[in-house]
């Protein structure tokens, strides 16, 4: 029977083949560990006691899921780095995350997009992504273009035509870039002849502004084995907003008194500057970033994503990289290929 042996075996080989074509892929699967993540952004520069309050306030209605376990909150950063696929946020006033334990880890599937919705309708600030771990490399987005060139005004006008493009799909979750929002500067202009007419240098400027907001260290206090600083600033009353800025008074060593900061200046301006912003071998580079929506494998977002992003127009001495998920597998099929 060997002739129906090997025909069969072909007829198999074929229809796997065939078959094969409809298999969904993904670069890693999903993790069996009964957790969920929950990665919450608010604005850019927002007072961490913002972000506490909704914190807070999602971790009640969460905890209140069938099938939620247990949840533990962070606010201002990610935790401690206890598994592998599991990458801690740096600080920032503006991030909380939720670790989210459920009863089963077959409920996740049916939580992640409960957790989501609940968060686009109820929360509009807030950009979020509620995640699963995954078998491979944790931390970031599953899908990453990367652009790089000199000129940071052009990188943000090329990363917000890409992130344009994610929102127009509807299967993109928290879209975003790596710079996040520009904020908000309170800027005093040093009028230079009028200081040093009145003996105040930039220097005693600065240094006026930082005590009066920020404090300024004038020694230590010694309890037992611990050094505790000393920290002078204004009262709450006076650093908890801006508006009292042209009445802060610099100590003046010329004359022996004070000069209110006013005297000292042309005007007070407020102005926008990045934030945050990022070099990859001294190379300016931002990441515009996004998410499958729950249920959808970030290699079908991709297919549809990446001709239109690789459309967008380059100037010269600018390019495109694709990180994320995608420049995860072209950096294992390289390195597979070089072995």
């Amino acid at each position: 029977m060997r002739w129906l042996v090997v025909a069969s075996a072909l007829g198999l080989l074929t229809a796997a083949a065939f078959g094969f074509a409809y298999v969904k892929s993904g670069f890693f699967p999903a993790s069996t560990t009964a957790q969920i993540v929950v990665d919450y952004w608010l604005p850019e520069g927002t007072d961490v006691a913002r972000t506490r309050d909704d914190m807070i306030s999602l971790e009640g209605r969460v905890m209140a899921l069938e099938g939620v376990t247990a949840v533990q909150t962070l606010i201002g950063a990610g935790g401690l780095r206890y598994m592998l696929v599991y990458g801690p946020q740096s600080g920032n006033s503006a991030y909380g995350q939720l670790l989210v334990k459920v009863e089963d880890y077959r409920r996740i599937a049916d939580l992640l997009p409960r957790i989501q919705a609940m968060i686009d309708a109820d929360y509009p600030d807030a950009q979020a992504k509620a995640w699963q771990f995954q078998l491979g490399p944790g931390g970031g987005s599953k899908i990453e273009a990367e652009f790089a060139g000199p000129d940071p005004k052009v990188l943000r006008d090329l990363a917000n035509q890409a992130k344009a493009i994610m929102a127009a799909d509807g299967g993109a979750v928290s879209i975003k870039d790596d710079w996040r929002e520009t904020v908000p500067v309170i800027e005093p202009r040093y009028a230079s002849a009028r200081g040093r007419s009145l003996g105040i240098s930039r220097e005693d400027l600065a240094q006026a502004l930082r005590t009066n907001f920020s404090g300024r260290n004038v020694g230590v206090f010694r309890e037992g084995d611990k050094l505790i600083p000393i920290v002078a600033r204004a009262p709450l009353n006076e650093r908890e907003d801006v508006t009292g800025i042209a009445g802060i008074q610099i100590a003046n060593r010329a004359s022996q008194s004070v000069t209110p900061l006013i005297e000292t200046v042309s005007g007070i301006d407020t102005v926008w500057r990045n934030g945050r912003m990022k070099r990859t071998n001294r190379v300016w580079t931002i990441n515009a970033q996004c998410d499958p929506a729950p249920g959808e494998l970030a290699s079908d977002l991709l297919t549809r994503l990446q001709p239109l992003v690789e459309a967008i127009e380059l100037p010269a001495g600018y390019r495109l990289t694709w990180g994320g998920e995608a420049g995860d597998s072209a950096e294992a099929n390289s390195t597979l290929l070089l072995h």
